[in-house]
């Protein structure tokens, strides 16, 4: 499935600026609207000189601003389940001022053996959208969060890594907005 480029982006700001424009006219008009989120390199930064998080400022404020017009968040994670990263990841979350989120999904024992991370992300978004959530918006860093691995490959390939793109969505969501690869 090809997917349509909306837009290309040199920042975070102005990604983020030109997704709330266009999920202005939709929130309102679509049942139980939902967004759904990345943890890594998305909400939070991760140091890995001595393991501290920060907040994305621009995305944190996206999921502010979202959850205050009666968007669901979810937030979905590549990272493996386990009792003790649930509650280290919901931590980093808290302290990084993301709360108020529908349901954290890690990655579990169904995929752990999976090399492909947009399986997993695919499955938790099909649960969300049969929930009756209808998925407006999805975030993330890398075109796994979006997209099946290898579909698109050819028009990936020509997008530049440092910059933020926001496609036409899938049949699991309206709008996706693909962050550089890492901040510069």
């Amino acid at each position: 499935m090809a997917h349509e480029l909306l837009a290309e982006h040199h920042t975070s700001y102005d990604a983020v600026r030109y997704v709330e424009d266009v999920l202005n006219g939709v929130i309102d008009r679509v049942k139980r609207p939902a967004a759904v989120f990345d943890v890594d390199a998305t909400l939070l930064f991760n140091n890995p000189r001595d393991d501290t998080v920060t907040a994305n400022k621009p995305v944190a404020e996206l999921f502010h601003t979202l959850r205050e017009k009666g968007v669901d968040a979810f937030i979905i994670t590549a990272r493996q389940k386990t009792d003790g990263s649930v509650v280290y990841v919901a931590d980093q979350l808290e302290r990084c001022g993301i709360h108020g989120y529908k349901k954290l999904y890690m990655n579990n024992k169904q995929f752990v053996s999976e090399p492909d991370p947009s399986r997993f992300k695919i499955a938790c978004r099909e649960r969300i959208r049969d929930s009756g959530h209808s998925i407006v918006l999805n975030v993330g860093d890398k075109w796994t969060d979006h997209f099946r691995n290898g579909e698109n490959e050819t028009t990936r390939s020509l997008l530049h890594p440092l910059r933020y793109y926001t496609v036409v969505g899938d049949s699991l969501g309206m709008v996706s907005l693909k962050l550089a690869d890492h901040e510069p």
